[in-house]
């Protein structure tokens, strides 16, 4: 009996932010929606129960990134990088600004490692 068969696919366009040097750990979670195009490399947070762009102020906990672009008008779930290695260029926050030191710290506390 041969069996070949394929329970589903899917694609997303763009550069992913994730690397194959650590395996990444990948969840699909729900988005605040029409809050703009969201880049690979988005550094997330949680409010709410929704997910939506890292600003750095205080109090926000960072909880992963973005693998692929997201445009929040037209798809509220995406799929975000929680373990594993990430592409240390695409990394930004809410405001387009790279990651400082001191986030680069917060993301290796939970186990996302920039290269």
């Amino acid at each position: 009996m041969v069996m070949d068969g394929v329970k589903g696919r899917f694609e997303a366009g763009g550069e992913r932010a994730h690397t194959t040097s650590h395996p990444p750990i990948i969840k699909a979670g729900k988005f605040k929606p029409n809050i703009g195009e969201l880049p690979a490399g988005q550094v997330l947070q949680r409010v709410a129960n929704l997910l939506e762009p890292f600003t750095g102020a205080e109090g926000e906990i960072m909880i992963g990134v973005l693998d692929a672009p997201l445009d929040t008008a037209s798809e509220t779930v995406g799929e975000y990088v929680v373990h594993g290695t990430v592409k240390d260029r695409l990394l930004t926050k809410d405001n387009g600004t790279a990651l400082d030191t001191a986030d680069h710290f917060k993301l290796y506390e939970i186990g996302i490692y920039p290269e």
